[in-house]
């Protein structure tokens, strides 16, 4: 989740240059991109299965539920990006800056939904897990 939002900051920083259309196609894939990375981790998780904890079924279904959330939020910008004009470097660059705030709002959201599962449904094993787990370890911050 911080790797798409750090990509997702360099992205609308990236935003400069003078072939605006080429810019705003970058943005766009990069958009693209965050879809089908958030349908990696639902598919990943789905094929997981219920952890054998306590629980484990009902913590599974609130991190789907959460990344779901916010792959909904990356189509929604996808296509928001692609109604961009491509003809004026401010309204362009505004825009984006306009859907990377909504993409940080729905992180936010995501992750206040993800802590109160993990307050519902404490686990010392999951959380022993995520710590040893290299890839989990954005999710332990």
């Amino acid at each position: 989740m911080n790797q798409l939002q750090t990509s997702s900051n360099n992205a609308v920083s990236g935003l400069n240059g003078s072939n605006l259309a080429q810019i705003k196609t970058q943005f766009v894939n990069f958009l693209g991109g965050a879809v089908a990375s958030t349908n990696t981790m639902i598919s990943g998780v789905q094929s997981a299965g219920a952890p054998s904890v306590p629980n484990g079924r009902a913590i599974s279904q609130g991190l789907v539920s959460g990344l779901q959330g916010i792959q909904s939020a990356f189509v929604q910008a996808q296509t928001q990006a692609q109604a961009l004009p491509a003809d004026s470097p401010t309204a362009l660059s505004n825009g984006a800056q306009g859907l990377a705030n909504s993409l940080e709002n729905a992180g936010n959201q995501v992750k206040t939904s993800l802590n109160a599962l993990n307050q519902r449904y404490p686990s010392a094993e999951l959380q022993a897990a995520l710590k040893n787990q290299a890839a989990c370890q954005s999710l332990n911050k």
